[in-house]
């Protein structure tokens, strides 16, 4: 007698593609751990140049730290004001090339203080660390809205996760794959109605980068005098953690920082604008 032979399940596939998935997390950690040098531990993500070593402050001139002789990024500034978050060093001002404006982002320089217990040296580890494991954060949080389940899924979810800028992040320990990660998190927040959370997530996340404000049109649209008054509430949430930092650094660079913050917006503002007109005419790549 024939036996028809036994097709796998569609949950047996979907475990296989869930493995495959693990399968490029182990993978993506393995290419983070090639980044790591006896001595000078996971300093090589932050991209630090040689050449700059005269203007470090004095908390990393003392640490060992891996330097580039032709690689310079971002993050050797953040991670810098994340041994004196509040400013306090003068030296500061030398080791940054824009001090206003570097030090408007602060979040992320708070969250590696706050991880290295306020240790330099555990500090600027977790600097160097913090974008791995905000990495592996958004990839579980993304299954919420794409689990990778089956080959269309999987590709989806391996293109958000593996994508040039999500990786640049992590590469160069820079402020985009954090400033995903709480956007998200407030995404999914919108869509549980719960507007407060919302909007103190995205005003948090205004202090990693003040473009992370454009969040705010997660917020529900209003309907009538009461959804009008919560939405203005809503929006005052959103812009208070950027406004009291904004006025502490004030106090210390003056004009400088508004000036810059709202070129910045400016700039924001008018780039959304483009994108949308572009989409609108067919090009949503633009």
């Amino acid at each position: 007698m024939d036996v028809a032979p036994r097709t796998p399940s569609p949950y047996a596939k979907a475990r296989v593609w869930r493995f495959l998935a693990l399968v490029l997390c182990a993978l993506f950690l393995a290419s983070v751990a090639g980044f790591y040098h006896p001595g000078v531990g996971f300093t090589a993500l932050i991209a630090i140049p040689s050449a700059g070593h005269d203007s470090e402050i004095p908390e990393l001139r003392a640490l060992p730290h891996y330097h580039y002789d032709t690689i310079a990024y971002d993050g050797q500034f953040y991670a810098q004001l994340a041994m004196t978050p509040l400013l306090r060093n003068a030296a500061i001002d030398r080791a940054l090339d824009r001090p206003a404006f570097r030090a408007r982002r602060i979040l992320f320089s708070w969250t590696a203080y706050a991880l290295g217990l306020g240790r330099p040296a555990w500090i600027l580890q977790a600097f160097a660390l913090q974008n791995v494991l905000c990495w592996l954060a958004l990839a579980w949080l993304i299954t919420r809205w794409i689990p990778p389940e089956s080959p269309r899924l999987f590709a989806l979810w391996a293109a958000c996760m593996f994508s040039h800028g999500l990786l640049w992040s992590v590469r160069f320990s820079l402020l985009d794959g954090p400033s995903v990660l709480v956007l998200a998190i407030a995404v999914r927040a919108a869509e549980r109605n719960r507007t407060w959370m919302t909007a103190a997530l995205v005003g948090v996340a205004g202090l990693g980068r003040e473009t992370n404000l454009l969040g705010a049109a997660t917020l529900p649209w209003p309907h009538g005098v009461r959804g009008w008054l919560k939405l203005v509430a809503a929006l005052a949430i959103v812009v208070l953690p950027l406004a009291i930092w904004q006025d502490y650094l004030w106090s210390i660079y003056r004009g400088a920082s508004i000036v810059g913050g709202a070129a910045l917006l400016l700039r924001a503002a008018a780039t959304a604008s483009r994108k949308t007109s572009c989409a609108a005419r067919g090009f949503p790549w633009a």
